[in-house]
């Protein structure tokens, strides 16, 4: 605190509230992140960018489970990720066996950049771009993957992140959502502009096709990556406590489900 201010920032939508008296909620944050911040001049630590990749976060959030399962005896270990977080849980829960059930929020099944040339299609068919444009640019995507992105190296692009980055969350997270049998909770959303939710109808179809009974799927209709939406009156309708509180009963309804 500095003067009666609390300069903390972290990203949280209330859910925590929400937690009964009995849980231990968790927090991970992106490596750099951990310290106390100032609200208004958000920095970018240089070991953010030396550090950021799949593996780091797994790695990272594999430690804290460990370190807190071996101090404790919990009935279930729950986690969720949102967003870049979602394939982090995706792979955590295949190497940590501590964990019981899995969230996997406004996460992409696919690779990010099958999202991008996937996105390059909407605009066409938007009538944005045309044909010609959409098909140069995920042609540039394609090469720009191979070409780039496989150096693995620390050299940021337009979107702020490394080639390092890119190349490691190239692994697409529904081989590593297959590999488990715990209880899987995919929540996405069909507004959603930063994972398009064409790809996740994957997830349930292949489920599906390999006899896997261990998924819910569940599309908040209307909502945008936060899981935002409007309602009748155009008010914005924040429907995320809403979601996370589904999701903890759903755990309670699972928790015999191997």
């Amino acid at each position: 605190m500095n003067d009666g201010k609390i300069e903390k920032l972290c990203w949280l939508h209330g859910e925590f509230r929400e937690i009964p008296e009995n849980y231990l909620y968790v927090v991970i944050e992106k490596i750099g992140f951990e310290n106390v911040i100032d609200e208004d001049n958000i920095p970018e630590p240089k070991i953010y960018q030396q550090k950021n990749s799949l593996d780091n976060r797994v790695s990272r959030s594999n430690s804290v489970i460990n370190k807190l399962a071996s101090e404790n005896k919990f009935k279930k270990i729950i986690i969720y990720g949102h967003s870049e977080g979602a394939p982090v849980g995706a792979k955590l829960a295949t190497i940590n066996k501590h964990i019981t059930h899995l969230g996997f929020w406004a996460g992409n099944a696919l690779p990010d950049y099958y999202d991008f040339a996937l996105e390059s299609r909407r605009e066409y068919f938007k009538g944005n771009i045309t044909v010609e444009e959409s098909q140069n640019q995920i042609d540039q995507l394609i090469s720009s993957f191979k070409n780039e992105i496989a150096t693995d190296s620390l050299n940021t692009d337009g979107r702020g992140y490394t080639n390092k980055r890119w190349w490691s969350y190239s692994e697409p997270p529904i081989n590593n959502l297959l590999k488990l049998d715990i209880p899987i909770y995919v929540q996405v959303a069909t507004n959603d502009e930063s994972a398009p939710i064409e790809s996740t109808y994957l997830i349930p179809l292949e489920f599906a096709r390999l006899g896997k009974e261990n998924l819910r799927y569940k599309v908040c209709v209307g909502c945008d990556h936060g899981f935002n939406s409007m309602n009748d009156e155009n008010i914005i309708q924040r429907n995320w406590n809403t979601i996370f509180t589904e999701f903890l009963e759903w755990t309670n309804e699972n928790s015999d489900q191997k």
